[in-house]
């Protein structure tokens, strides 16, 4: 079962690759129309019969709430990642922070819903190692099997690790919450458990997507949400 914040990040992920509601479509709601919207979307109750409430701040063919609970939080909080991301580009740090909490408890709502006890979960059981390419065109975020294996220059019948993506033989260790480690972390494990993978709503969505791909792979899990939500 996906998490919330997984849930809404892949929503995200699909309304810019498959809707085209992209960055630049998203400037142009500069009157907190996205925030305004994924209001609406949380609230308790609604369903697919609920009337356009007062305020919906677009023309009423996209007011679609649906009677599944999860499916209007997985709206909602994708449509505050989107206002958040946009606060993120205009540089107003402060306010995508502020919104991207909305987005947080909506993920929280959803996991209380489909009662997501990760402590009890017979599933997080995945010791990964997870890295990240450190060349900055590339970024990949990937898991140490995954890495390439190419004969080394330096010495024969020797082999060195390079990302599949570009070639580079360097790489970051990354903790559960996509942070590179630092010597704070010397005294933690380099594995993690791959079910233990949750950023933060506050990083930004390409690291979010590179994160949540790695995690997809390696508990075995499609990569694209099944949901199918819209909006202008």
């Amino acid at each position: 079962m996906k998490t919330g914040i997984q849930l809404i990040t892949e929503e995200r992920q699909r309304q810019i690759s498959e809707q085209g509601w992209t960055s630049h479509h998203d400037d142009c709601h500069i009157h907190g129309e996205l925030r305004l919207a994924g209001q609406f979307y949380a609230m308790r109750g609604i369903n697919a019969a609920s009337e356009m409430p007062s305020g919906w701040p677009w023309q009423k063919k996209w007011w679609k709430p649906s009677d599944d609970e999860i499916h209007n939080l997985t709206k909602a909080g994708a449509l505050f990642l989107a206002e958040s991301d946009r606060f993120m580009r205009a540089g107003r740090d402060g306010a995508a922070a502020t919104v991207a909490i909305y987005a947080d408890k909506a993920a929280k709502e959803i996991d209380q819903l489909n009662e997501v006890e990760f402590q009890t979960d017979p599933l997080r059981k995945t010791p990964i190692h997870l890295l990240q390419c450190s060349k900055q065109r590339c970024g990949h975020v990937l898991l140490k099997t995954e890495q390439d294996k190419i004969p080394s220059r330096l010495w024969a019948n020797a082999t060195v690790s390079v990302c599949p993506k570009c070639g580079n033989e360097s790489f970051y260790t990354l903790t559960a919450q996509g942070r590179c480690r630092t010597t704070k972390d010397r005294d933690l494990p380099l594995e993690i458990n791959a079910e233990d993978i949750a950023p933060s709503p506050r990083m930004g969505l390409k690291m979010r997507r590179r994160l949540f791909a790695a995690k997809n792979r390696a508990l075995g899990i499609p990569s694209k949400s099944s949901l199918q939500p819209d909006r202008p």
